[in-house]
């Protein structure tokens, strides 16, 4: 009987061998379960000792295993090479998507491949690049790419040569000009609309040189502009008749029919020639600001004699961008009349308006009002919610003179009169919308009204050159110097304030400087004082000009009331404050009481003054009061209905910085300018703040008294009627004399009749002439039945302080 062998031939091991049964395609063989090799199993006759394995059998299973050992080898290498192919190559397509980038970014512009520069680089800082790992036998070293900066590649870049027509442009700036001089525009049909861009490049197209075309503008619905310079004019004309393109020689683009939006049809003749005016100024003025900075004075000057725009909108010449530091933080066009009136106290002021409705400032000042005309909205006809040539006189509460406004025919002007002394406030718009603007102008000179005694004060709109140390000389200060010099009139200027601008502002990046606030006299006036405040921060373009002078024949005669004198009269409410009043009153009132005592029983001493002994009385009052309540800082009268001691501070703050920022030179200027946008706008907004809250507070009390709210709802229709009044020219006191006379003129009796009816005895009254009607009691009931609350009268006494005494 045969038995299969147990042990493994390779590993020796006994019992390790797991028989499988044979099947029809295959032979008997085991598996060992120690080193997992298969061993065919042969059987052999039984015996009484197991026989070993020949060696055929083991070699031949051996070579087996040890084949299968190297192909499994073999495979694991394969396995590992693959790897390390897969891994390089996912690091050459990530190399290969960075230099797509980088490839692509040099194509971009030199501000985007800026911009991408400093957004990649630190990315790539933070995750350094790890070159792959693999075999030996196949790597394959690769080197990263260098990211430049755009600067790098520009510094080693060279410079164009520059091309025929910039070299004779450089030269024109060496040649004296010759011929006629100025620009122009040619005027051509068009058959649809078109960008600037398009219409350049057709004209490079039929041959026109491009360069020389300063501006396009589009005048009417079918014509285009072409600004050119005069030369050039004829030349372009020609090169356009070559191609059979005509030009439009009689075109005028200030004509109203020109204006073809239908918002504007229901406008009247003089108001369409007034926009036609207005839409190509702006249209002019906008091409000036596209202009390059040597070549837009010149067009500039061009425009102010054919009369188009006013000499004010001519930009200065080789004026560079941002001249100052503080000249790229300025805005423009901020004008606010909270900030002007707070630094104007003491002082008369005349200052331009843009109120086109009747209705007045929110102030205590005095004022008077030459309201502006309504500004036609371009975009929309039925919108005037702007002014123009407004002019407002505000008269302080503090002057002590009395002050007569005059009649005026002209939007132009406001005047009046102080004492014998005329002053006429102007304001003389930029342009003036008409096809002749100095003539306009000259005309408006001639209006001003020359009485004895005057004094001209306004915004110009002039530039005298040299003789108020301006830069440049206008054609309104050409004209308004012979204005002056046939009238004899004096100019005032002083050390100070020559040369100094009273105008500033800034315009695509330029600083606009001028002196166009001047004032004029036709007499020599004793000037104390001139100055140009530089320092405030009134939040517009002009700068306050400050004038001094003594005027003859000047007599206060304005008699001003005291001001009035307040306490915390609601303390008075607590027991322990009013006993302490009552204490303080009773103490000091004893010498008086005395005094009263003794000329009632020794009659022979005379009478004392009343009036003496009333002051003295109130006298004793307030010094109770001080000493019990204490007193309290009266609210100013230049003060506004809404300003605080908190907005107060927060104006001081806004003032210092505006100071600081004045003061500082080059970069320095930068951050105090960053505080001061940051104080103006705290102080905006506290102003704001304090406004609602005011008005609230005034709501609320009107809803808590509704006898209150009608009595002030009757005061405020009332303050809006007008009001008849009477005025001298030589001030309230000989106004008050001249009505008094004319009253006893009326009333003294020579229009009453001879014979008279005899007149009625008078009845006898309830007491004798020598019996006081008034008794303690009496007098005590009617001080209890005074209300609270009310407005004292000149002795500064209110219910609230006679009640406890």
């Amino acid at each position: 009987m045969s038995r299969p062998e147990t042990a493994c031939p390779a590993c020796h091991m006994d019992e390790s061998l797991k028989p499988v049964p044979a099947t029809p395609s295959t032979v008997a063989f085991a598996i060992c379960t120690s080193c997992e090799i298969r061993v065919e199993l042969v059987s052999v006759p039984a015996s009484p000792k197991p026989q070993p394995a020949t060696s055929a059998t083991a070699t031949i299973s051996q070579q087996d295993f040890l084949a299968l050992v190297a192909r499994v080898d073999g495979h694991d290498q394969v396995l590992a090479e693959l790897a390390a192919l897969r891994k390089e190559l996912a690091s050459v397509n990530k190399q290969n998507a960075t230099l797509r980038a980088e490839l692509a970014a040099l194509k971009a512009t030199p501000a985007q491949q800026q911009q991408q520069t400093r957004q990649t680089l630190p990315r790539q800082q933070q995750v350094p690049r790890q070159p792959p790992t693999v075999a030996p036998a196949t790597q394959t070293p690769i080197t990263a790419p260098i990211t430049a900066t755009w600067a790098q590649r520009a510094a080693s870049g060279t410079k164009k040569k520059p091309n025929a027509r910039q070299i004779a442009a450089s030269a024109r700036a060496f040649i004296p000009a010759t011929g006629p001089q100025g620009f122009d525009f040619v005027y051509l049909p068009k058959t649809r609309k078109y960008q600037r861009s398009e219409i350049r490049s057709r004209l490079r197209d039929v041959g026109i040189d491009t360069s020389r075309v300063l501006d396009i503008i589009y005048p009417a619905r079918d014509v285009i502009g072409l600004l050119v310079h005069v030369q050039y004019r004829a030349l372009l004309k020609e090169t356009l008749l070559q191609k059979k393109i005509e030009t439009i020689d009689s075109f005028d683009p200030l004509d109203p029919k020109h204006i073809a939006d239908p918002r504007h049809a229901p406008l009247g003749t003089e108001d369409r020639r007034r926009l036609a005016v207005d839409l190509h100024r702006q249209r002019l003025l906008h091409g000036l600001e596209k202009m390059r900075p040597h070549v837009s004075p010149a067009v500039a000057r061009s425009y102010v004699e054919i009369g188009w725009i006013a000499d004010t909108d001519v930009p200065q010449r080789n004026t560079p961008r941002h001249k100052d530091a503080g000249a790229a933080f300025r805005k423009e066009d901020t004008s606010h009349k909270e900030d002007a009136l707070l630094h104007k106290e003491t002082i008369d002021v005349m200052s331009e308006d843009s109120e086109d409705d009747e209705c007045s400032l929110p102030t205590s000042w005095d004022q008077h009002h030459n309201y502006a005309l309504p500004v036609i909205d371009p975009r929309d006809a039925r919108r005037r919610n702007r002014g123009q040539y407004g002019i407002t006189t505000l008269i302080s509460p503090t002057c002590p003179f009395p002050v007569l406004p005059l009649p005026s025919s002209s939007p132009f002007i406001s005047s009046f009169r102080i004492g014998t002394t005329h002053i006429v406030c102007c304001y003389i718009p930029p342009t003036l919308g008409g096809p002749d603007d100095s003539a306009a102008y000259n005309d408006i000179l001639n209006s001003i009204p020359l009485l004895p005694d005057t004094i001209i004060c306004g915004d110009f709109n002039a530039r005298l050159g040299d003789i108020t140390g301006d830069s440049i000389t206008t054609t309104r200060g050409r004209i308004l110097t012979t204005w002056m010099e046939d009238r004899q009139l004096l100019l005032w200027q002083t050390p100070a304030i020559f040369g100094v601008p009273t105008f500033c502002t800034s315009r695509g990046g330029e600083v606009h400087q001028s002196v166009i606030d001047l004032f004029l006299s036709n007499f020599p006036a004793d000037i104390t004082e001139m100055t140009v405040r530089t320092d405030l921060s009134l939040s517009s373009d002009h700068r306050l000009v400050m004038a001094a002078l003594s005027l003859p024949d000047m007599v206060d005669d304005t008699s001003r009331p005291p001001g009035r004198r307040m306490w915390n009269l609601s303390r008075l409410q607590e027991d322990e404050v009013s006993a302490l009043y009552v204490r303080a009153f009773s103490s000091a009132s004893q010498a008086l009481r005395v005094r009263l005592l003794a000329h009632l029983d020794q009659p022979q001493l005379g009478r004392p003054d009343i009036d003496g002994l009333a002051e003295e009385l109130n006298e004793l009052i307030y010094s109770a009061l001080s000493r019990s309540v204490g007193d309290k800082k009266p609210r100013p009268k230049h003060w506004k209905w809404f300003w605080t001691p908190a907005l107060m501070d927060a104006a001081a703050a806004r003032d210092y910085c505006y100071r600081r920022w004045n003061r500082a030179v080059g970069l320095d200027k930068i951050p105090w300018w960053e505080r001061y946008l940051t104080a103006l706008h705290a102080f905006r907004l506290g102003v704001k703040r304090a406004r609602r809250q005011a008005y609230r507070a005034f709501c609320d009390a009107l809803e808590r008294n509704f006898a209150a709210a009608t009595s002030k709802i009757k005061a405020i229709r009332r303050r809006r009627q007008t009001q008849p009044t009477y005025c001298h020219p030589d001030g309230p006191m000989v106004a008050v004399e001249t009505m008094s006379q004319q009253l006893a003129s009326v009333s003294d009796g020579r229009f009453l009749p001879a014979d008279r009816p005899i007149a009625p005895e008078l009845p006898p009254g309830p007491h004798g002439l020598d019996e006081s009607p008034f008794t303690i009691d009496s007098v005590g009931a009617a001080i209890r039945r005074l209300p609270n609350r009310k407005a004292p009268g000149a002795d500064h006494l209110r219910a609230e302080m006679l009640k406890p005494i």
